[in-house]
């Protein structure tokens, strides 16, 4: 399994792992500016908590179970300037940390990856944590009656 040591230049960098909100289906899966020239399952190592209508990844030995998404390189700078802004990963208030991160695919292929952790850990005691379910991974999923839409 992929450690969360840093792994690459950041700008050079064309892929995302997402576990949460901006994967296929989800509430801000919309928000992506362009579409992805692939989107794989993959998985990275932290762990993820509960916050009701979306996760919260931090440090850990987990497997976290998500989408790596692979953005074509003259659309990555615009890509992650807009989900900096949707992911509140700058200024005052900061929510979330853009980090890299090697990702390992289902196929077994591991990939540098932009992603998100939480920026303040301290804050999530009395969360809980997403424990890993049969498959071993850790798996965030958003319950509600709203029908899920596919990104294209």
């Amino acid at each position: 399994m992929p450690s969360n040591d840093p792994v690459a230049d950041a700008s050079t960098v064309c892929a995302v792992f997402v576990y949460g909100t901006l994967q296929r289906g989800e509430c801000r899966a919309h928000y992506w500016p362009h579409p992805p020239q692939q989107v794989e399952d993959g998985t990275i190592r932290g762990r993820l908590y509960n916050l009701g209508p979306f996760p919260a990844l931090t440090e850990g030995g987990d497997a976290v179970a998500g989408e790596l998404w692979t953005i074509a390189p003259k659309h990555i700078e615009q890509t992650l300037a807009v989900l900096d802004e949707v992911e509140a990963a700058a200024g005052p208030g900061q929510l979330y940390q853009r980090r890299l991160v090697t990702c390992r695919t289902a196929s077994g292929r591991e990939a540098a990856a932009h992603v998100y952790f939480y920026a303040r850990p301290e804050d999530l005691q009395g969360y809980p944590t997403i424990a890993p379910s049969d498959d071993g991974r850790c798996h965030w999923k958003h319950v509600t009656n709203r029908p899920r839409h596919e990104v294209e």
